[in-house]
């Protein structure tokens, strides 16, 4: 007689981001940021003159600090930076020391890339966050 043998293998992922992007819109120029309860990651209408807000979290779900984070995104085609642009941590303050917006002050009008980081760390269970305003084209 034999005795079947099973072997149980797990993995554990130590540091694990998962990034999520939504979006919001409001009508016109970009006044006032909406509720964080209008952000959503669906298919949006928006008509030219409109102002498209974009949030993007990385929250590690992993066990361990995930290190040297950065967040990059770029203003879509046919859009310009509006206002916004900020960089967040945790309770929504920015780390004491190594974290960097560029460009540093985007001026209205501005195309191109946009980066928050490097975060040196992020710990398990915690977020960082980017967030900015892009108008479309008239």
């Amino acid at each position: 007689m034999t005795t079947p043998t099973v072997i149980d293998t797990t993995t554990v992922v130590l540091g694990q981001l998962r990034i999520a992007k939504t979006q919001a819109i409001t009508s016109g120029a970009c006044g006032t940021a909406p509720a964080s309860t209008a952000f959503g990651s669906g298919a949006l209408t928006a008509k030219p003159g409109d102002c498209i807000w974009y949030k993007i979290v990385a929250t590690n779900q992993g066990a361990a600090d995930v290190i040297d984070v950065t967040l990059n995104d770029t203003t879509p085609a046919f859009t310009s930076y509006s206002k916004g642009f900020t960089c967040t941590s945790g309770a929504g303050s920015l780390p004491a020391t190594g974290v960097t917006l560029a460009p540093a002050s985007p001026g209205v009008g501005y195309t191109g890339a946009l980066a928050c980081g490097a975060w040196t760390t992020v710990p398990a269970s915690s977020s960082v966050t980017m967030d900015f305003a892009v108008q479309i084209n008239q």
